[in-house]
């Protein structure tokens, strides 16, 4: 007879993956007293390998490495049938909502947000090392009760034995479960009945029934996401493998609470699924949590909106008048200056155009946020728009010894944009390009149709100067981001001139993206639509149709 599953005490192995040394020894720190055996890799490559030598428990993975990034190698752990059950918490500094939904795609079951929180990363990672025993457990326990049922033996006394250790097993069983307050739960697909342990009774305030109609605990799933619940569950049995969600439960006083499930199927003899096993967790309390720190984030982000639009309504009279009369003395209406003093008077007014750059920038994410901000499409010559750009940035390139050029064919048709918007990106991106090249470089622009669709122009700004790195390029149009002081080669602004890049080609049913060129600087690259009748219906989903197919694939952010 096939001996009974043990649980025995031994340290959870945790792989710790990260191209910084920094962060690694960081989460080394915060999890040593948990009693982990603590393994760490500096690469995609080297995690892999060491999970292929010795599968670990869990698996606290970043994204932004080089090479090979955290989301290939969730994906190839998620892949492969010895190491899919590897619980992976993402752990990056990425917040944005499509990181959040690469990581889940690419299978991982947390996300954690850089600079991580101590007690929720100790919380999260018992409770999935947790589900992860549980899980290995029930993989040992179904396939110890599927080997018995197949020896079949006609021996009365073996029949005893065989059920009193299965009586031992069931009592290990429903203790462990029961301090981990996790419920555990089988469906028996033929009677469409469930048999429950206490623990899942007691998470649903249900008065406990043997067997419970399938019907009564569907009733109990908040309606909304039943169905979603159902469809996990047939997939699993489809595929015959596992699955796991998170739903909502409706108490019998009306209360709503979440619950986290894992489920995995049990083969009869002819490989057909006959059961459904799992385990219940009542993760309420965490869910509140997240939903608390959420809503701290919005409140932050709003007070720091309204901050920002106070500010720089407050800082526009008072500038406006420094630039008056600084303009009075420079050009001599109370008394001539000496060089020295029209000097200092000349660095005054550099900087006072600084600070309202900035002011505007300030007021314009404002508009854009409060949707103040109006797009007022037409039929715009790309020439003029290109030339009138080129002319208004020419001096400040010769200043700085950067050499400026533009390549229009005469016949590109008209684009269906905002004249002034048009300029205002084509002006932010070609100031970015001029700031960011060293003196004796090279700035260009370019229009053509779009290879991939007439239908749509593409601009690009490209030049020679320093370049930037695949971490950045991901953040780079988010709002208030700046580039490291490493690279940084003249002098700053908020952060805000991308951001406002992005938004107002989007609103024009266009899409913006940089591409990195090695040793040869950086392309920045916008699309807009052509004057037609489609682009006076629906520009938008002319763009959704036919380029983001083709230009949001990995190659093209390379």
């Amino acid at each position: 007879m096939t001996p009974g599953p043990e649980i025995g005490y031994h340290p959870s192995r945790v792989l710790i993956v990260d191209d910084e040394r920094h962060n690694r020894d960081l989460l080394e720190v915060m999890l040593a007293p948990e009693g982990l055996l603590l393994q760490t890799a500096a690469s995609g490559e080297e995690a892999l390998a060491k999970v292929a030598q010795e599968p670990p428990d869990l698996i606290l993975l970043d994204i932004m490495m080089p090479g090979m990034d955290g989301y290939k190698v969730a994906t190839d752990i998620k892949g492969n049938v010895a190491t899919k059950n590897i619980p992976v918490i993402v752990v990056t500094a990425l917040d944005d909502r499509e990181a959040r939904l690469r990581g889940l795609r690419a299978g991982a079951e947390e996300f954690l947000t850089k600079p991580v929180d101590r007690v929720e990363l100790c919380v999260r990672v018992r409770n999935l090392l947790r589900l992860k025993a549980y899980s290995d457990y029930f993989d040992q326990y179904s396939q110890m009760l599927e080997s018995e049922v197949s020896s079949r033996t006609a021996d009365l006394v073996e029949r005893t034995k065989q059920t009193a250790e299965l009586g031992l097993l069931t009592e290990r069983l429903s203790l462990a479960t029961a301090v981990a307050k996790v419920g555990v739960w089988e469906w028996d697909l033929a009677s469409n009945t469930l048999t429950w342990d206490a623990t899942m009774f007691d998470i649903y305030g249900c008065t406990p029934v043997v067997p419970m109609p399938y019907a009564t605990w569907s009733a109990a799933v908040y309606p909304e996401d039943l169905a979603g619940v159902e469809a996990n569950r047939r997939r699993a049995i489809d595929e015959k493998g596992q699955g796991s969600g998170e739903y909502r439960i409706v108490m019998p006083d009306g209360s709503i609470r979440n619950v986290s499930g894992i489920e995995r199927v049990v083969l009869d003899d002819h490989a057909n699924v006959s059961r459904v096993i799992g385990v219940d967790m009542d993760v309420t309390e965490r869910k509140k949590a997240e939903e608390a720190l959420e809503q701290i984030r919005q409140d932050q982000m709003r007070f720091k909106d309204e901050f920002l639009s106070h500010v720089s309504h407050e800082l526009r009279s008072p500038l406006t008048a420094i630039k008056q009369f600084t303009s009075i003395l420079l050009g001599g209406l109370a008394g001539e200056l000496n060089p020295e003093q029209r000097e200092y008077q000349e660095i005054v007014l550099r900087n006072i155009a600084q600070l309202q750059s900035m002011i505007d920038d300030l007021l314009e994410v404002t508009r854009l946020e409060s949707g103040k901000l109006t797009i007022e499409p037409e039929s715009v010559s790309v020439v003029d728009a290109v030339t009138d750009t080129f002319n208004t940035l020419l001096g400040t390139a010769e200043v700085k010894g950067v050499a400026l050029s533009y390549h229009v064919p005469a016949d590109l048709p008209p684009v269906h944009a905002d004249r002034t918007r048009l300029r205002q990106i084509l002006i932010i991106l070609l100031d970015n390009a001029i700031k960011f090249t060293p003196a004796g470089g090279s700035v260009t622009i370019q229009a053509r149709p779009l290879p991939q669709d007439p239908r749509f122009l593409l601009f690009e700004v490209s030049d020679t100067g320093c370049g930037i790195g695949p971490e950045i390029s991901e953040r780079i149009f988010e709002r208030l981001y700046q580039v490291s002081d490493r690279i940084q080669t003249s002098r700053k602004g908020l952060g805000l001139g991308l951001y406002i890049c992005k938004e107002l080609v989007t609103r024009q049913g266009g899409h913006i993206w940089v591409k990195r060129r090695p040793q040869m600087g950086t392309t920045f690259s916008f699309t807009l639509p052509v004057v037609s009748l489609d682009t006076g219906v629906a520009p938008a989903l002319l763009l959704e149709a036919s380029i983001t197919s083709q230009l949001i694939s990995p190659g093209v952010y390379t």
